[in-house]
């Protein structure tokens, strides 16, 4: 697209909710605040040279054109995001998961009825990015488990269609570890992900950690010596489940709520990877990751500690345990498995 023509295309598109096979949504694309992301995080690595990805996942208008009706606006999301990775540094794993979600267009990646992926598409993200990282999954390593089959979301709301509905799946690893979350520093930890009392509200969706939270610390009982930080919107919520046989620790930090120290975060949850993972709708229009980001840039040296720290866990000789195992009773749930 010519800069006119994305100018009157923006104009045009302002939150379009589009009605077919399936459910759409389409917003025009901002390329100065991608621009702005992109140097935002490139400053981010610089500070903090970390194991670092990022993941902006097309919507259903990208990958599901062809469920569109004649005539409905082309979408350009993929087109935006190629804009956006070709502005990161080669030390930055710029994940094309449009790509591995189109090879799969004929399953069921897309809710008909809300703007989230589902398991499946979500399963199809893990892989790839696991396999970025030196880990192969397959997706028989996960049990399937349907926990509803009435799920209407965000877009059947704003458009009125009575005739659509969805099935969410949760998928559990078989070698899953047993695990603690601990939401927004609240002390007390619950040994699951799910929240099995939002299948009885309006949001379904919301059956992945009950929502969004500014922080949400998994602690895990593995043997990995890495520790995963991830900024992101709702669309991490549900390939979550994916990883997390695959890490010690797993920190979720979801910048529209945010407003503490990620630097102090850094230290003390001793991260050494780092995933950005948006859809491509919220990562650009949302100004919030800039604002947590720009906050833990302003010192002009790198903060090597991190990365120190990592090599010494390839190397077995992990120095000290994170402070969230310090608890009597957690060590006691850990260790025994009950």
């Amino acid at each position: 697209l010519d800069s006119r023509n994305k100018e009157s295309m923006s104009e045009a598109l302002s939150d379009l909710v589009i009605l077919g096979e399936t459910t759409s949504y389409l917003s025009a694309p901002n390329e100065a605040l991608m621009s702005q992301k992109a140097q935002t995080i490139q400053a981010f690595h610089a500070r903090f040279p970390l194991n670092t990805s990022v993941m902006i996942v097309p919507t259903a208008a990208q990958i599901d054109q062809d469920k569109l009706p004649p005539f409905a606006p082309g979408a350009f999301e993929q087109q935006t995001i190629d804009s956006f990775y070709s502005q990161l540094p080669e030390d930055i794993h710029a994940l094309d998961v449009g790509k591995t979600l189109e090879k799969n267009q004929n399953k069921y990646q897309y809710y008909k009825t809300d703007h989230h992926w589902t398991s499946l598409g979500a399963y199809h993200a893990a892989k790839q990015f696991l396999k970025s990282q030196g880990m192969e999954i397959a997706y028989s390593d996960y049990e399937r488990m349907p926990v509803s089959n009435s799920f209407r979301g965000t877009l059947e709301s704003k458009t009125g269609s009575v005739f659509l509905k969805d099935t969410i799946d949760i998928y559990v690893a078989k070698n899953n570890p047993d695990y603690l979350v601990t939401y927004n520093n609240d002390g007390n930890p619950v040994p699951t992900i799910y929240d099995d009392e939002a299948l009885h509200r309006k949001d379904q969706y919301e059956v992945f950690f009950g929502g969004n939270d500014s922080l949400v610390q998994i602690n895990l009982n593995t043997d990995s010596t890495r520790h995963l930080l991830i900024f992101k919107d709702s669309y991490a919520n549900s390939m979550i489940q994916f990883l997390l046989p695959y890490y010690r620790s797993i920190t979720i930090v979801d910048p529209r709520y945010y407003y503490d120290d990620i630097t102090r975060l850094i230290e003390s949850d001793m991260i050494t990877d780092v995933l950005f993972l948006y859809n491509y709708n919220s990562f650009q229009t949302d100004t919030s990751l800039l604002d947590v980001l720009n906050s833990a840039n302003h010192g002009s040296e790198p903060v090597h500690c991190y990365w120190e720290r990592f090599c010494l866990y390839k190397r077995g000789k992990e120095s000290r345990g994170n402070g969230r195992y310090a608890s009597s009773w957690f060590q006691q749930r850990r260790f025994s498995g009950s």
